[in-house]
């Protein structure tokens, strides 16, 4: 069920990340301005959110290929990485760890079930945009 949440609240938006084509006088502020356009398009960034080490290939990537990992999936590669982001996550289990999508879903089941979270938690989890319950 926290996946399913998690898909609804956020896919759509990860979506509109992926194909946003800013309008012309946006582009001109931001080239006047010398922004940059980011270049993501070697991001997936639906599995940089739904997947996670536990998936077919992808620890193998994350320890024979970090950088080709760290391109394609580079908030998953934050989220592994960050040590306190890892202590955080492994409050909630040792599978909420393996990727956003996993820890996001247990928690989500935590908060359903009633369970009082710990604040970092509730931080990484709302950092994460997780559905929230309502009280």
């Amino acid at each position: 069920m926290g996946h399913l949440q998690d898909y609804a609240k956020n896919l759509k938006e990860l979506d509109v990340k992926n194909w946003k084509i800013p309008t012309f006088k946006d582009a001109w502020k931001d080239a006047k301005a010398g922004k940059k356009h980011p270049n993501n398009t070697e991001i997936d960034h639906v599995n940089n959110r739904w997947k996670g080490l536990t998936y077919d290939g992808l620890k193998d990537l994350f320890e024979k290929e970090p950088d080709k990992f760290k391109k394609k999936y580079p908030d998953l590669y934050e989220f592994l990485t960050n040590q306190t982001t890892q202590q955080t996550a492994g409050k909630i289990s040792w599978y909420a760890q393996t990727s956003i999508g996993e820890f996001v879903a247990e928690v989500y089941a935590k908060l359903v079930s009633g369970v009082k979270l710990p604040d970092d938690v509730m931080e990484l989890y709302k950092k994460y945009n997780g559905p929230m319950i309502a009280a």
